[in-house]
């Protein structure tokens, strides 16, 4: 296989892992979260760990882009995020992999086509995270990501 087909078969990958993900978290009520005001909302830096959190990540929170749903899915966090924009409504997918205290994601809004990654940071008492996302290969490029936890499973 080349190297271009390999690196298409990893996009589609991707892809489908995320439409898998946005329909079991429409199937399970957490496809459409609220749209809040997160002005200000800063979380402190948690330090990455070896401590296994990923039971922690399934929930709702409000995040200073928004709110997020996320559901661990047999090792896979996936999960919506929404928020505004310059007056314009923006909805995307994440997919990430648990690893110790912090989730490898990526994401991608679907209707601005605009796609990264990210790394998020559990806190020990699964209350709140913090991290930070880029865009396209970059995992920072474009700031923080924080949240603290509104409810434990939507």
């Amino acid at each position: 296989m080349t190297a271009r087909a390999n690196t298409v078969l990893k996009r589609l990958s991707f892809w489908v892992a995320a439409a898998a993900g946005c329909a079991a978290l429409t199937l399970s009520g957490c496809a459409a979260p609220q749209v809040t005001d997160v002005t200000g909302l800063h979380v402190d830096p948690v330090p990455p760990s070896d401590t296994d959190t990923s039971a922690l990540w399934t929930g709702r929170w409000r995040t200073n882009w928004g709110q997020l749903d996320l559901q661990l899915q047999q090792g896979v966090v996936r999960g919506a995020f929404r928020y505004e924009s310059d007056g314009q409504e923006r909805v995307g997918l994440i997919v990430g992999q648990p690893k110790g205290n912090q989730l490898i994601l990526k994401w991608i809004e679907q209707k601005a086509s605009a796609k990264g990654r990210g790394i998020l940071v559990m806190a020990a008492d699964g209350s709140k995270f913090s991290g930070t996302y880029g865009s396209e290969e970059s995992d920072s490029d474009g700031g923080e990501w924080s949240g603290i936890r509104v409810q434990m499973a939507p």
